[in-house]
């Protein structure tokens, strides 16, 4: 398996360092490697032109900027980038759905909730991942993830 790298972004220094240190620790229980990229503003994720990042963790109030705003895009930037809301603030829930998102974390429920983040963000990669053959006019066959169709059309 492949290093599974995710980005933190949040502007509260204190709470960017504990929340690598729960995924660092979660990654030493489920004996896979997670790299954690730490970002301290919106600007700072979006400018970041490393390897695509597998998940966004995204604090929804950021200083200067909202950081729901800031996944819409994410969204654009990396199709397959799932993001996942940390925040203080239940009252957010219904505005992220502006975006695609797989969860929604209070950040006092973070270290609680993180297996079950996870599961879903480790499922979400092994859909991606599954091919799906398809035999073509003229004999030819062609081999496509999930991710990669857009649509189908059939005479």
């Amino acid at each position: 398996m492949n290093k599974y790298i995710v980005g933190i972004c949040d502007d509260e220094v204190e709470w960017l360092k504990k929340a690598k240190e729960i995924i660092d620790a979660f990654s030493a229980c489920i004996c896979r490697e997670i790299e954690v990229k730490t970002f301290h503003s919106g600007e700072e994720i979006l400018k970041y032109e490393g390897e695509p990042l597998h998940a966004a963790f995204m604090d929804i109030e950021l200083e200067k900027e909202s950081g729901i705003h800031i996944a819409s895009l994410l969204n654009e930037k990396w199709k397959n980038c799932a993001i996942v809301y940390l925040t203080n603030y239940l009252f957010y829930a219904t505005d992220t759905y502006q975006t695609e998102h797989i969860y929604f974390v209070l950040k006092t429920q973070f270290e609680s909730r993180i297996k079950e983040v996870f599961e879903k963000l480790l499922h979400l990669e092994k859909q991606n991942e599954k091919s799906l053959y398809f035999e073509l006019l003229g004999g030819n066959s062609v081999c496509l993830s999930p991710n990669e169709i857009l649509y189908f059309e059939r005479e």
